[in-house]
């Protein structure tokens, strides 16, 4: 056990900078916004660290999560993420009034609901980290109290989140029904013919259509122009990056332990999806006069790129879709944190 928790320095880190963020500013009324910001930055550089030095293992915690390679990978570039996000929020945040320890400690928070998501091989485990991710993505949106703007793009992903977490959840349900398991490589390398082949579908469909939601692929995708334009521009960088790399990592996994039974049943889908998500994405963002929407829909677009790269996945795709996804959260982050420097 001992080393199972040298293995899960990274998230042990968030967690503890998180918490310790919070004591702050319970307990310290007049404390000064850049004791908060560099209390965060430190504990994302550490778990960055800790990424990059700790060596991988197998599965800890009787299954639930995994440390090797491809967590490490992602979990690091989860740090960088919340690093340049903390580093362009900072700024930002004190010159409107709101950066206090619930900003900086719900970005840590939802940095290590990223790295269980990305980094999960059991149901739960992956639920429980998407809820905390989400969880702190509903509360930073709706940041600024006082902005009527913020505080409808808030309610706004809060509706949409909560139907997409009702669609994870009966998902889940079903292929836990069908397959006696909540693991996630077992669940997924069944052979259809044995098990309840509708059942299994249902749930997987349940489960693609929850993550639909989360990553706004078309036609699930028409919260994000109205949240992306009312959310901090810092904000708004650290959901179109990390949440979606988050998913897409996991997406990933699930096509890895798929087996070819199970994962030709949706490659149609896959391809559908991604071909609406391409041309929706990018013949609506000409229309756009605002710079938010603007990017909103080029999101949307990409999404639909690493979907039709998802789709052939069995053709060894995965080393370009991993490199896809880190380019596609720095040249993100950079395009929102140049907007939010501009931004009035």
């Amino acid at each position: 056990m001992e080393m199972d928790w040298i293995a899960v320095l990274p998230q042990l880190f968030l967690t503890a900078g998180g918490f310790l963020i919070f004591c702050v500013g319970a307990f310290w009324r007049r404390r000064p916004s850049e004791f908060l910001f560099w209390m965060a930055l430190i504990a994302v550089c550490m778990a960055g660290m800790a990424t990059v030095v700790m060596e991988p293992r197998a599965h800890l915690f009787s299954g639930m999560l995994e440390v090797s390679g491809y967590g490490q990978f992602f979990a690091f570039l989860f740090t960088v993420i919340t690093a340049i996000t903390l580093l362009f929020a900072f700024p930002y945040s004190r010159a409107r009034g709101f950066g206090g320890d619930e900003f900086f400690g719900l970005i840590l928070f939802a940095a290590l609901g990223m790295t269980l998501v990305a980094g999960a091989v059991h149901w739960l485990t992956f639920f429980l980290g998407l809820e905390i991710l989400s969880i702190s993505l509903y509360v930073l949106i709706a940041i600024r109290k006082d902005d009527p703007s913020s505080n409808e793009a808030g309610l706004k992903y809060f509706i949409m989140g909560v139907v997409a977490s009702a669609f994870l959840t009966f998902g889940l349900a079903m292929i836990y029904a069908t397959t006696g398991t909540l693991s996630i490589a077992r669940s997924l390398s069944v052979d259809v013919e044995v098990v309840n082949t509708p059942g299994l579908l249902l749930g997987l469909s349940l489960l693609l259509v929850g993550i639909c939601f989360k990553i706004s692929l078309v036609p699930f995708h028409l919260w994000a122009p109205d949240v992306y334009q009312g959310a901090p521009a810092p904000v708004t960088a650290f959901l179109s990056t990390g949440s979606k790399v988050a998913l897409f990592a996991a997406l990933l996994r699930f096509a890895f332990y798929a087996t070819n039974s199970v994962w030709t049943h949706f490659v149609p889908a896959l391809w559908a999806l991604a071909v609406l998500t391409m041309v929706v994405g990018n013949i609506t963002a000409l229309s756009q006069s605002h710079v938010k929407r603007l990017l909103a829909y080029s999101s949307i677009a990409q999404m639909g790129y690493l979907l039709m790269a998802l789709s052939a996945i069995k053709q060894n795709g995965a080393s370009s879709i991993m490199f896809y996804l880190a380019a596609y959260a720095l040249m993100d982050l950079g395009a929102f944190g140049v907007l939010g420097s501009l931004s009035p």
